[in-house]
């Protein structure tokens, strides 16, 4: 790994939307960076098809219509490819084609949601991420998963119907508890406190494979979380356990305007958001 060069985390998405106010700074760092350190050697490559998406958004950045038809025909261009059918052996062998199941898995819903944040975060993020999104009948379990959202996508996931309906029709106790949830600023580090084995299985069952909530009923890391997974999985069984692999993932740079205190603060926060769009 490159020091000091920091990678996405998952969502992929959400990493570059908290990170980024337009979708031209989203993709010059994807371009910079890339997505792991295990993918440096497709610089090159990504930097060609990225600048291709760039011109054709244009000098306002506003072409959303054109970057998606730039980004579709760089990836039809390159000979074998046929998106995930294309065999792992040319996938291995391909730098184009590594690069363009990154656009088109990755790059081309960030550049929906910037675009169009209510209909990305009402409709596209549910393609991706739809068990993240699934909210139990408890409205205590249904405000933690909320605010894990909200912590790890931003205040503008809000603009999903669903999830504003929770925070605004929360008890008064919920709602403070939820925006205490989406700011907070560290975990524990560490292990999760205590639990029992069937007290952690009680916790996937209530909030399956979304660990960022699961760590905050522990009170500590998503990492810890994954972790106790591993272990827990080894004392009762890979097929008891299962094999998902979490999208929920520990997140970068929380909420950057300090504590808040009330209800409309927090409003206020998601109306003034950087994602365009994010309004109310």
């Amino acid at each position: 790994m490159t020091a000091g060069v920091r990678y996405p985390t998952k969502p992929v998405e959400a990493y570059y939307l908290r990170r980024y106010s337009s979708c031209p700074l989203a993709l010059r760092a994807y371009k910079r960076v890339g997505l792991s350190p295990t993918k440096s050697g497709l610089k090159g490559t990504r930097s060609q098809a990225v600048d291709q998406i760039l011109l054709a958004l244009g000098s306002d950045e506003q072409n959303f219509g054109a970057a998606f038809e730039a980004l579709a025909g760089w990836c039809k261009s390159i000979p074998n490819y046929r998106g995930w059918l294309t065999p792992t052996r040319e996938r291995r062998q391909s730098p184009e084609i590594q690069v363009a199941l990154e656009l088109e898995r990755y790059i081309m819903p960030l550049i929906s949601a910037y675009e169009d944040p209510r209909r990305f975060f009402s409709v596209v993020v549910l393609l991706y991420y739809r068990r993240s999104f699934e909210l139990p009948p408890d409205d205590r379990d249904a405000a933690v998963i909320t605010g894990a959202l909200i912590k790890q996508w931003g205040p503008a996931v809000l603009l999903n119907p669903v999830l504003r309906h929770v925070f605004v029709t929360a008890s008064s106790a919920n709602q403070h508890r939820l925006i205490d949830l989406a700011e907070r600023r560290s975990r524990k580090r560490g292990r999760p406190k205590a639990v029992s084995d069937a007290a952690f299985a009680r916790l996937r069952k209530r909030f399956g494979g979304n660990f960022e909530a699961i760590a905050v009923e522990l009170d500590t890391t998503v990492l810890a979380v994954e972790k106790r997974l591993q272990r827990w999985k080894r004392r009762v069984g890979s097929k008891a356990a299962g094999d998902e692999e979490s999208s929920q993932a520990r997140v970068g740079a929380d909420l950057d305007d300090g504590r808040l205190t009330t209800v409309d603060q927090f409003l206020w926060m998601i109306r003034r958001s950087s994602v365009p769009g994010a309004t109310f």
